[in-house]
């Protein structure tokens, strides 16, 4: 009997970190800048740092999609596009890490609202688009999704990179 309570305590607990963004396709040597439980699902798409960025898309354990591919031996400035901007009344911020593939592009986002009593609150979604017209939005369960997206642009030197295809 303390077996089965002990597992099904385990099993919750195993859940509950699933509904919170608590799994990520991050090891623990790489620091995750974005990691987003998708809605309705049970893929996660993760945003990863280490030797250089990439982001990993599916189930955990197995993702489906990884960008860049391991032969893309471009800087992080060349294969991703990082931009933050603000509401005009200075209640939100945005934050947006893009990049092109296979004529897609693909957005992680996230917004920063200030809630009651300036808490901050976030919202994250991945987004992509075909020929300029979105055809996939997944929203992200986890609040906390897009809180490390944050912080990126404090620690590279970001520029404007044109993420159009070359070929």
């Amino acid at each position: 009997m303390r077996r089965k309570s002990a597992f099904i305590l385990a099993a919750l607990f195993s859940l509950n970190s699933w509904a919170d963004g608590g799994v990520s396709h991050c090891n623990d040597a790489e620091k995750t800048v974005f990691n987003c439980s998708i809605k309705g699902s049970k893929k996660v798409a993760s945003v990863c740092e280490g030797a250089r960025l990439e982001y990993r898309f599916g189930p955990i354990g197995s993702p489906e999609f990884v960008y860049p591919s391991p032969d893309n031996k471009r800087a992080d400035e060349e294969n991703f596009r990082y931009s933050a901007s603000r509401s005009h009344n200075y209640s939100e911020n945005y934050f947006k890490l893009q990049f092109y593939n296979d004529n897609y592009s693909y957005m992680a986002y996230a917004v920063e609202m200030r809630g009651r009593l300036d808490k901050s609150l976030y919202e994250s979604s991945i987004i992509v688009w075909k020929k300029g017209k979105v055809v996939k939005r997944f929203v992200c369960s986890n609040e906390d999704a897009g809180a490390d997206l944050i912080g990126l642009h404090n620690t590279r030197a970001w520029k404007p990179v044109d993420l159009e295809p070359t070929n």
